[in-house]
């Protein structure tokens, strides 16, 4: 059994894998070799990613990927994904992997991993008991999956925050009017008369969002952002608000 990095020609394999072992549960979305590619192999993730594969008698039966943000002060890394082929699975294949992406995120002195909805690597999933409503960005790890098990069984510690991610079917959605102090109003940011989301980033030490809000702002059309304001002080945001191309919010 060996460890060797990805290259381009293995695109075809990793994909039926990923296909075959993960998509097949209807959880995480189909890729083909366009949208792999899109996803794992965009040259701004050249320095700060690793994509490896297994292989046993020179056959691929897995594969993994690691990623940090170099831009981040705070210095995380994540742990995307990890897949082996279910005849190979349960052979400590997949912690080999999971110990040569741990070396390449600590050789690039990464000292923690979280697995959350912050990985630049944005996976797509499928909304549970629907007709493939999708999302954009997982939240983290499904409680209970055998991804979930696997992390626990190699060390990681599952003692922290919880995130739900909450789904409404719009087809038959009715206005009702949030209750709410009339001091303040929740409305879609207008730059000539909100201010204030420097010190409301600040406040909540994420200075990511911080980054998503100016990256949109920069847009020739930013997308919608819904605030809520008191005499023009942003206290709160969502956003930018966007409908992908399969109609799901985001």
């Amino acid at each position: 059994m060996t460890i060797e990095t990805f290259k381009d020609n293995m695109t075809n394999i990793v994909v039926k894998l990923w296909n075959d072992e993960v998509a097949s549960r209807r959880f995480f979305k189909l890729f083909d070799e366009k949208t792999f590619t899109q996803k794992f192999l965009n040259p701004k993730w050249h320095d700060t990613s690793l994509l490896v594969v297994a292989k046993h008698n020179g056959t691929i039966i897995g594969f993994g990927h690691a990623i940090y943000d170099e831009r981040s002060s705070s210095s995380h890394g994540y742990i995307t994904c990890i897949v082996v082929k279910s005849t190979f699975q349960r052979q400590k294949i997949g912690s080999m992997i999971l110990t040569a992406l741990e070396n390449f995120l600590s050789k690039n002195n990464i000292m923690t991993i979280r697995q959350l909805f912050l990985d630049p690597i944005n996976l797509e999933w499928i909304v549970p008991n629907t007709t493939n409503h999708d999302h954009p960005n997982v939240p983290g790890v499904l409680i209970n999956s055998a991804w979930y098990f696997f992390l626990v069984n190699n060390g990681y510690k599952v003692d922290g925050f919880q995130q739900d991610a909450f789904y409404l079917n719009l087809k038959a959605y009715e206005t009702n009017e949030p209750t709410i102090n009339p001091e303040y109003n929740i409305t879609l940011y207008d730059k000539t008369k909100h201010h204030g989301f420097n010190e409301l980033f600040k406040e909540l030490n994420n200075s990511m969002w911080a980054e998503s809000v100016k990256n949109n702002l920069a847009k020739e059309t930013p997308d919608p952002m819904l605030i809520i304001e008191k005499n023009g002080q942003i206290l709160g945001w969502t956003g930018p608000l966007k409908t992908t191309s399969s109609k799901s919010n985001r």
